[in-house]
């Protein structure tokens, strides 16, 4: 979703609904881990599930880890990444789950 997109959500508007509606016109969802998921990362996740938004996790930090409820999913592993080209190889492989999404058609 762009910034103008997003401008276009009512202020105010709860955000479990304006989840809802971003869902609506996203190709993806990256889904950055560091810790366990809170009440609001599940409802995000359960938002793109149910409108089959790929979702490609990211786990960060050497204490996280894939949490159950998205464990079957291909992940991108951080969790021991300090160096630069461990950094690197791990950006290589988001850019690479990204690039075989499919993309909605945006409206012109």
């Amino acid at each position: 979703m762009t910034r103008s997109q997003r401008a276009d959500l009512a202020a105010g508007l709860p955000w479990d609904v304006a989840v809802r509606e971003m869902m609506k016109e996203a190709d993806m969802m990256v889904l950055l881990i560091s810790g366990g998921l809170t009440s609001w990362a599940m409802r995000e996740i359960d938002a793109a599930r149910n409108s089959k938004v790929p979702i490609v996790p990211v786990v960060i930090g050497i204490m996280s880890e894939l949490p159950q409820q998205i464990e079957g999913l291909k992940h991108v592993n951080l969790k021991e990444s300090a160096k630069p080209d461990e950094i690197a190889h791990a950006a290589s492989e988001i850019t690479s789950a990204i690039k075989v999404l499919p993309h909605k058609k945006t409206a012109s």
